[in-house]
């Protein structure tokens, strides 16, 4: 090979390399999680606290999901999946933190801690969709897919704790009971039918859950588990179903609050 040549495959293997360089510089940096020391799995408390409104405290206990402000009632784990995935959220850019907060919207923003770090959701920048929040004393933005589960109840929507064994229920009409046979229903009801009413108490979900300031005073339905006997109010006319302590107001499907509450043979 001539000197000429190998000047020639020197400077375009230089070319290549500069190039290289050059490439890698423009890359975007790779940005850290929103909370990058925090780990979904070791998250053990959890506070939600809207603008205004009393916070909420949560707690992990063998591995289910309570309301501590709420004598330890079980909390809305598909709610909190959601909340928690937030920690590990891809920051889109970083901001140092300005002094006018609430230009983003988070002077009134609903702040969420996990363990002891806590971010706070500002509003959507209105040309790029992204949410502004705050964490570590950093101003972000991050895709949205987190606050929207705020508009569901962080209260679990099953009428029973997943621990409960179910025992009795007491209707306006009719009666189940679990003996040493197994259930019964007075009045009678057909095998397969009572079965079918025991495992839609056992199961049932509300599509809604509020809570509320006062309960009604009186209950129409009682369902009694092995330790714990939990009193309900049933409004026909509204199809719901209130809790009387603690005061939650249950809104069920159309569907299920047929099959629950049967009209009187």
């Amino acid at each position: 090979m001539s000197i000429a040549a190998k000047i020639n495959a020197v400077l375009l293997l230089m070319i290549v390399l500069l190039s290289g360089v050059i490439w890698v510089s423009q890359q975007p940096e790779r940005m850290h999680p929103l909370l990058p020391t925090l780990s979904i799995e070791n998250i053990e408390h959890i506070t939600v606290t809207p603008f205004g409104q009393p916070e909420m405290r949560l707690h992990k206990q063998a591995g289910r999901w309570l309301l501590a402000t709420l004598e330890d009632f079980p909390a809305n784990a598909d709610v909190l999946k959601h909340l928690m995935a937030l920690t590990q959220a891809e920051i889109l850019s970083d901001y140092a933190l300005p002094e006018l907060r609430s230009e983003f919207g988070l002077a009134r923003g609903v702040v969420i801690t996990f363990n002891a770090q806590s971010v706070t959701l500002g509003k959507l920048d209105p040309v790029r969709k992204q949410r502004y929040v705050q964490a570590n004393e950093r101003l972000y933005l991050i895709f949205d897919r987190y606050s929207h589960h705020l508009q569901t109840s962080l209260v679990s929507p099953k009428l029973l704790p997943e621990e409960g064994q179910l025992e009795q229920v007491e209707l306006p009409h009719r009666v189940l009971k679990r003996d040493p046979n197994g259930w019964q229903s007075s009045p009678e009801l057909a095998a397969k039918t009572l079965q079918n009413s025991v495992n839609l108490w056992t199961h049932a979900e509300a599509q809604k859950v509020v809570l509320l300031s006062q309960a009604p005073s009186d209950s129409n339905v009682v369902l009694q588990l092995e330790h714990q006997r939990i009193r309900y109010w049933f409004d026909a006319q509204e199809k719901t179903l209130t809790r009387l302590k603690p005061a939650i107001r249950y809104y069920l499907s159309d569907t299920l609050i047929a099959q629950l509450m049967p009209h009187k043979d």
